[in-house]
């Protein structure tokens, strides 16, 4: 599959992430090479003298490769008659605006440029996908995926165990512009009529309805505008369901089962975004609510994010004022509080 071009990216109006450039990235790893803090011209290359020496095993990249210059309030790379020439997302040009997001090609690095938005997106998919250094190569590709979806090249397919809604509706608010609808297609609804309703937005599909093979074919038309994304239980319903779809990216989410050494961090970060999500004055867990909730078996992100939300609401309004803004009985919540160890 080809890359998308940034123009056709920027022409569908549905990739969120619009703000400054402040960083380029190693496509898979976390080698950063931050870019000036005032708009002064740089050159990239080989060379020593270059203010960005770039090395490459493949010794690809010229000594004086590309100059970096404001433009605009932002930057841009013009190609220095290089040998190998200057790539963005897959297209080799004379020079490229830097814009979230974008696969700079340079000798044979992929560079990756990044504003404040777009790490906090990759930070968000490091969650879902995991923290280990050999899985980041997986969380580029997802990220690279979350592009093509946003500029309607592709059906994204989530793989994973469990209800992973919450975690679709988190891409979703992160990836497309602000009020783009997300709406859930059951078994039993009529897939057409929702996609109809769901223009220029998210139809998540949690379970195939009856009539997908309709929707399938109805995504393919010139003027369609929404975005399908919907969830694999396993390696073989992802495999039906790409054969249905024109053009599927799967990203698969491992188990908290593989993932047991990163159960902490997962937890942590959750209850943080919980937190900051109920407000300023919401507390995130205590060291000791961590050692309980590690212990705890979770079927997918779902669970585990309703129980962490549980958890902070807990401790920041304490039982009655808690129970009260989860509506349920303070009882019932002291209750499930003391089957999980954790203090009320």
């Amino acid at each position: 599959m080809s890359l998308p071009t940034s123009t056709d990216l920027g022409a569908k109006a549905g990739w969120r992430i619009e703000d400054p450039v402040i960083r380029l990235r190693e496509w898979g790893t976390d080698r950063i090479h931050r870019l000036p803090d005032t708009p002064v011209e740089w050159t990239l290359g080989s060379a020593a003298a270059c203010q960005l020496r770039l090395r490459d095993r493949s010794a690809q990249i010229s000594r004086k490769h590309a100059t970096l210059l404001p433009f605009a309030g932002g930057w841009k790379l013009l190609d220095q008659d290089s040998k190998n020439g200057l790539w963005g997302d897959g297209v080799r040009r004379p020079e490229l605006t830097l814009t979230p997001g974008v696969e700079i090609g340079i000798g044979g690095l992929c560079l990756i440029a990044e504003s404040r938005q777009l790490i906090a997106l990759r930070a968000l998919l490091c969650r879902f996908l995991g923290f280990d250094p050999d899985r980041q190569v997986s969380v580029d590709q997802a990220l690279r995926s979350l592009r093509e979806w946003a500029a309607l090249r592709v059906s994204l397919v989530l793989l994973g165990d469990g209800d992973l809604t919450t975690v679709a509706q988190q891409l979703h608010a992160a990836t497309l512009a602000e009020g783009a609808p997300f709406t859930t297609c059951s078994k039993q609804d009529s897939g057409l009529a929702t996609l109809q309703a769901t223009r220029h937005g998210t139809l998540w599909t949690p379970r195939l309805p009856q009539d997908f093979a309709a929707v399938a074919a109805s995504l393919c038309e010139s003027d369609n505008r929404t975005r399908l994304m919907l969830h694999a239980q396993s390696a073989a319903d992802a495999a039906r369901a790409a054969i249905t779809l024109a053009r599927p990216a799967i990203i698969a989410l491992p188990s908290f089962t593989a993932r047991h050494a990163e159960l902490e961090r997962i937890l942590q970060e959750s209850a943080d975004a919980a937190a900051a999500k109920l407000g300023p004055r919401a507390r995130s867990i205590t060291p000791r609510d961590l050692e309980q909730l590690v212990c705890l078996k979770y079927r997918g992100f779902a669970a585990l994010e309703a129980t962490v939300h549980r958890v902070v609401v807990l401790r920041t309004w304490g039982v009655s004022r808690g129970a009260d803004r989860l509506r349920i009985s303070h009882v019932a919540l002291s209750r499930w509080a003391r089957r999980r160890n954790l203090t009320t």
